[in-house]
C-alpha cells in the first residue's frame, strides 16, 4: 500500500505540474535570488516576500503559494548569502522548499564578475487524500489513509558573469538523486535535471526613465519553457512590466504594476496573466521586498 501511495504521489504532482519541484512565482525577474544562488546578496541586504493565489473553476486550476526570502553581501570574503522557504499547493498536492544559499565572487576588474553560486535545501512532497477526487469508482486510494508525503534532500548549483549592466548566468538544479517512485520491478526512479540559463541588460534611457530586460530558459526532462521579461521604472517610483512565455502549449503574455519606495524597497502585483487566467475564478500575485542596506562588510 505504502508503494502504491509514492506512486500516486508522483502522479499527480508530474501530471498537473511539470515543475512542481521546481517553485517558479511569476514575479522572479523582481528577485532572481528565487531561481539562482548567484544573485544572492548581489544587490545587498533583502527581505523578499511573494505570494501567488489562484482560484480555481470547473475542477482546473494553477499553484498557489508563496515565497519568503533573506539575503545579504558579506564583501570582506566577497560572498553572499541567503536563506528562503517557499510552498506551492494544487489541487491535494503540497510541495514545501527550504533552502540555503552561498555564493562567491571572483573580482575580474573593469567592473567584471564571475560568481559561483550553491544552493542547498530540503524538498517535502505531500498530498491530502481528503481532498483527492478519483473518477474510478474503484480506485485503491479511495481506502487510503488521509495523507503521505516524501522528503528529499536538494542541490543546485550556477555560475554567472556580471557587469554593471549586463549579466548572463547558468544553473543547474536537483544534481541530488532522490526517493520519489518505484518502477514496475520495485527499483527507485529519479527525478530530471533542470538546466536554466538566464542573461539580463539594464539601460538608462533619460534622468527619468530606464529599463530592464531578461530571457530566462529552462529545460526539464523533455519540457522547455522561455521566457522574455521587460520592465520599465518611470521617475524612479512608478514601475511597469510586461513579460512573454512561450512553451510547448502557446504563447502566454502578463503584466505586472508596481511603485518603488526609494531606497527602501519595492511593490509589485501581477496585473494580468493571460496562463493564469484560462478556466479561473481569480488568480493573483504580490511581491513585497525591502532593502535593509548592503549587508555586512
Amino acid at each position: 500500500m505504502k508503494k502504491t501511495l509514492l506512486i500516486s504521489l508522483v502522479m499527480v504532482a508530474t501530471t498537473q505540474c511539470v515543475l512542481a519541484q521546481f517553485p517558479l512565482t511569476d514575479l522572479y525577474q523582481y528577485n532572481y535570488t528565487s531561481i539562482s544562488p548567484v544573485f544572492a546578496g548581489v544587490d545587498g541586504q533583502k527581505i523578499t516576500v511573494m505570494g501567488t493565489w489562484c482560484k480555481a473553476c470547473r475542477g482546473i486550476g494553477q499553484p498557489s503559494g508563496g515565497f519568503m526570502g533573506y539575503e545579504t553581501s558579506i564583501d570582506r570574503i566577497n560572498s553572499g548569502i541567503g536563506v528562503n522557504a517557499s510552498m506551492t499547493q494544487l489541487g491535494p498536492g503540497k510541495d514545501i522548499f527550504i533552502n540555503i544559499l552561498y555564493n562567491y565572487r571572483l573580482d575580474l576588474g573593469n567592473d567584471q564578475k564571475l560568481i559561483f553560486g550553491t544552493k542547498f535545501g530540503i524538498v517535502r512532497n505531500s498530498i491530502d487524500f481528503t481532498m483527492y477526487q478519483p473518477v474510478d469508482p474503484n480506485d485503491p486510494l479511495l481506502n487510503a489513509p488521509t495523507s503521505a508525503s516524501i522528503m528529499n534532500p536538494s542541490l543546485s548549483l550556477g555560475v554567472m558573469y556580471k557587469r554593471e549592466r549586463f549579466f548572463v548566468g547558468l544553473s543547474v538544479d536537483n544534481l541530488l538523486p532522490k526517493k520519489e517512485k518505484f518502477d514496475a520491478q520495485g527499483g527507485e526512479t529519479f527525478g530530471e535535471y533542470m538546466l536554466s540559463i538566464i542573461s539580463g541588460v539594464d539601460f538608462k534611457l533619460g534622468e527619468s526613465l530606464s529599463s530592464t530586460h531578461s530571457v530566462y530558459v529552462i529545460r526539464i526532462g523533455g519540457y522547455t519553457r522561455a521566457d522574455l521579461n521587460n520592465t520599465v521604472l518611470i521617475k524612479d517610483w512608478i514601475i511597469t512590466g510586461v513579460s512573454f512565455s512561450g512553451d510547448e502549449s502557446g504563447f502566454y503574455p502578463k503584466g505586472n504594476l508596481g511603485i518603488r519606495l526609494k531606497d527602501k524597497g519595492q511593490v509589485v502585483m501581477m496585473a494580468y496573466s493571460k496562463y493564469r487566467d484560462v478556466h479561473k475564478d481569480f488568480s493573483g500575485e504580490l511581491m513585497l521586498q525591502f532593502n535593509l542596506g548592503k549587508g555586512e562588510k
